[in-house]
């Protein structure tokens, strides 16, 4: 079952702004052998947080503009939100260990 759910810029503000919980946003491309990489990664997150901590993706290509309003330029980049806010980021395809520690930090 996957638990990562797509956002668009059409619902990235209820998705990602206005979530009650903290959200974690892979910024990623679906030719992107990294973002493919950490996909596992972040399905394990969203299981092990499920109902603390949502996990989106946002396909950089198809949501460029809204990419670009967060800075992004390589992929995968996670971005962690809580309250609407951009808290901390993360540039990369990130180990288990290095994953775990920036969301630990962050919640």
């Amino acid at each position: 079952m996957n638990l990562i759910k797509e956002t668009s810029a059409a619902t990235f503000e209820l998705d990602v702004l206005n979530s009650d919980n903290p959200v974690l946003v892979h910024f990623g491309k679906t030719s992107s052998a990294p973002c493919r990489q950490i996909a596992p990664l972040l399905q394990d997150v969203a299981q092990k947080y499920q109902g603390d901590l949502s996990v989106v993706r946002l396909d950089v290509d198809a949501e460029a503009p809204l990419a670009a309003k967060y800075g992004i330029k390589a992929v995968p980049t996670l971005i962690f939100f809580k309250y609407g806010a951009n808290v901390d980021q993360l540039v990369g395809a990130p180990t288990s260990a290095t994953l775990q520690h920036f969301i630990d930090a962050n919640l």
